[in-house]
């Protein structure tokens, strides 16, 4: 019965080993992983912590972004109205120059009327000066 005994004891003693042995490895693999967890909610503050900084670097960029779109069409519409302004001028301008090649064109006109009218006023006054000296030599012969 005393051996029956220490055998039994013998094996509960390595049970008891065993399970102390069992429950070391759980505490140890616990602890790993304790760690680990530790280490990840680390990296997820740091990644939580890096898309808080990204998503305001992205607001802070599409802010720039619209204010430079908004300059950008300021000045678009300042060069429109420029374009504008010069596209009225240009047609003053080819406006004026067409007034001014027809009134070119009426004064050459005139012109050539004067030119014509003055040669015929110097074609009558050479012929009454031919007439006023042969009455001048007829009377002269008298």
């Amino acid at each position: 019965l005393a051996a029956l005994e220490a055998k039994y004891q013998n094996e509960l003693e390595d049970e008891r080993d065993q399970h102390q042995h069992d429950a070391d490895v759980l505490k140890a693999t616990e602890e790993e992983l304790r760690t680990k967890i530790t280490l990840l909610e680390t990296k997820l503050e740091a990644a939580n912590d890096r898309e808080k900084n990204l998503h305001n670097e992205i607001a802070e960029w599409e802010d720039k972004y619209d204010s430079v779109n908004k300059e950008l069409q300021k000045v678009r519409d300042e060069l429109d109205v420029v374009r504008s302004d010069y596209e009225k001028e240009i047609e003053k301008a080819k406006t004026d120059l067409n007034n001014a090649q027809a009134e070119i064109k009426n004064l050459e006109a005139q012109i050539e009327t004067l030119k014509s009218q003055l040669n015929s006023a110097n074609d009558r006054a050479n012929s009454l000066t031919r007439t006023v000296n042969e009455q001048n030599g007829k009377i002269r012969e008298r």
